[in-house]
């Protein structure tokens, strides 16, 4: 039996959910739970398979690790072969450690090198652990288990691979630009952008991704909903197909990232937030050469003239991506396969 306990919601977006539905995928997993604080927005229909397991009733929420491990295992019924995955940044060391005496092992997926951990597994995929990183993976040491095992770079990045990858002959017919603020992000951010670019070429389709977190649909929908080159999309379980279909991508630079990446789509990055961390090396070791901080796009045109660079390239970039150090086609899952 495998239990996931994750974030989810208003603030905590999709990325972490999307990575343990990654990860149960490529296990082959078919007996486990995925355990959840709430279903915010009733996002999980009741009728899904393997629909999340609130933890929390109604009218109570999270208030500590310590409590939050004392309800977690309530759901553990055999401690012999329940391994525990844990993706989920409130919690670390404290809920880790009194969770590891009521099960078989404990599995934490993590972007930090700073949080201190107990568990047997340690899975950090960023490209900062791209070559000999002895300083980092020193201090990662100091901060987990004595025993712990460390799954570290790129190889091991989870993310949904179902999708196949696009020839360019292909992709050069596709005339859509697609905009995404993660899964609660506020997706207006780029209201202006998105109306200037109407204005210097309405040769282009426009894909607003509205997250299934974010506060303000109806507020996209008085915006650009009667406008006939823009194509609104809200709540959808897996937004792949339409960044598949896309000449190119601007998004925040979460979990995104890896996807984005993976199918070969030219993307403009945006840090929105201290935990999209990543530094100008680390972006073109995954094939990303566009990246801006959340500030920047207050330089509207300049944000627009540069969309239009990229698609006016997007061979050239596509190339570029096709050449990158990481190919992430070559995800290594033998050792996740020694878990089960």
């Amino acid at each position: 039996m495998h239990l996931f306990r994750v974030a989810v919601g208003p603030k905590d977006g999709l990325g972490h959910i999307t990575r343990v539905n990654s990860l149960a995928k490529i296990l082959k997993l078919k007996n486990y739970k995925i355990v959840i604080e709430k279903n915010y927005s009733n996002f999980f229909k009741t009728t899904e398979t393997n629909k999340p397991i609130n933890l929390y009733p109604y009218k109570k929420n999270y208030t500590s690790e310590l409590d939050d491990a004392k309800l977690f295992i309530k759901l553990i019924k055999d401690k012999k072969n329940t391994v525990v995955i844990i993706d989920n940044y409130k919690l670390g060391y404290v809920w880790e450690k009194y969770v590891s005496k009521f099960c078989k092992k404990i599995i934490c997926i993590d972007d930090f090198i700073n949080k201190k951990h107990y568990a047997d597994i340690y899975i950090n995929y960023s490209p900062l652990y791209i070559g000999e990183k002895k300083n980092i993976i020193k201090k990662l040491k100091k901060y987990n288990k004595k025993s712990c095992s460390f799954l570290l770079g790129p190889q091991y990045a989870l993310f949904d691979r179902s999708f196949k990858k696009m020839n360019f002959f292909k992709k050069s017919k596709i005339k859509n630009i697609t905009f995404y603020n993660g899964g609660s992000g506020n997706v207006l951010i780029y209201k202006k952008i998105i109306k200037n670019l109407i204005k210097l070429n309405k040769e282009y389709n426009i894909n607003i991704i509205v997250g299934p977190y974010a506060p303000n649909y109806k507020n996209v929908l008085k915006q650009f909903g009667k406008h006939k080159n823009i194509s609104i999309i809200y709540k959808k379980n897996n937004i792949l197909d339409v960044v598949n279909n896309s000449r190119i991508l601007v998004c925040s630079a979460g979990i995104i990232t890896y996807e984005s990446a993976f199918l070969k789509i030219p993307t403009l990055l945006i840090r929105m937030n201290e935990n999209q961390n990543l530094n100008t090396d680390s972006f073109e070791k995954l094939g990303h050469y566009f990246h801006l901080n959340k500030t920047d796009l207050q330089n509207t045109n300049k944000v627009c003239q540069l969309i239009l660079l990229i698609i006016k390239n997007n061979k050239m970039i596509t190339d570029l991506m096709s050449k990158s150090e990481i190919n992430l086609k070559k995800i290594n899952t033998s050792y996740f396969a020694s878990l089960n």
